[in-house]
């Protein structure tokens, strides 16, 4: 928030996007794989720390998780409202309309639909808002279809995802019969495998974070081996 302050009192927008970019580069990077994960491996995961009683309340935990990849948005142009200070009052009017939006869809969703209903509405409204305070700092800062390039990481990671994904699903379609606290482990190993391997293929990793990365396994290793 204090970089966007300070880049905003330069006037300097074109900074700011491209600090934006990169922060919802780190960002993804781990909220994407995260939502992705829980979506394959929910089911046990609620059982391993809530028993197989709450099993049934799966649906609406897998509705609540769109509220990661959402939150990346939401880090996205919070900064950027908060140091536009004159931009309060459109937020002020957005939240009062979404409110008395919400107040509505959730009558009507919860009537039809229930306790389902009443969670899809509240991600559903999230999602309207979100939209439409990207698109007003999108044009506060003359973000243009060329900027598109700067997210470029962005989309190689929704591929590392899917592919991680896709091979996790396949690998606890192999195992249905282990206890969940196994399937949990061997789920969460293969994602979290594949996915390195994916960034690596892609070339995500930048010299800065590979020298990180290679200074946190030596710290690990020193303490399992005691040296």
């Amino acid at each position: 928030f204090r970089s966007v302050s300070y880049l905003q009192k330069l006037d300097a927008r074109r900074e700011i996007i491209e600090l934006l970019a990169r922060m919802l580069r780190k960002l993804s990077a781990i909220a994407l794989p995260l939502y992705a994960l829980l979506l394959v491996i929910g089911p046990e995961f609620i059982i391993v720390l809530f028993t197989t009683q709450y099993i049934a309340s799966w649906p609406i935990f897998a509705i609540n998780l769109s509220q990661i990849p959402l939150s990346v948005i939401t880090s996205a142009y919070d900064p950027v409202l908060r140091a536009y200070a004159d931009q309060r009052y459109f937020l002020l009017r957005i939240r009062i309309v979404m409110v008395a939006f919400l107040t509505a869809a959730l009558w009507y969703g919860t009537s039809r639909y229930r306790l389902i209903g009443a969670v899809s509405t509240v991600v559903i409204v999230s999602i309207l808002e979100r939209v439409i305070l990207s698109i007003r700092v999108g044009r506060l800062l003359g973000v243009a279809w060329r900027d598109a390039a700067l997210l470029k990481d962005v989309g190689k990671i929704m591929i590392a995802t899917v592919l991680a994904s896709a091979i996790t699903v396949v690998t606890r379609r192999l195992i249905p019969e282990l206890n969940p606290l196994l399937v949990l482990i061997v789920c969460s190993a293969t994602f979290s495998i594949c996915y390195a391997l994916a960034l690596v293929l892609f070339g995500l990793l930048t010299a800065q974070e590979r020298e990180l990365i290679r200074e946190r396994g030596a710290v690990l290793r020193q303490t399992l081996t005691g040296g």
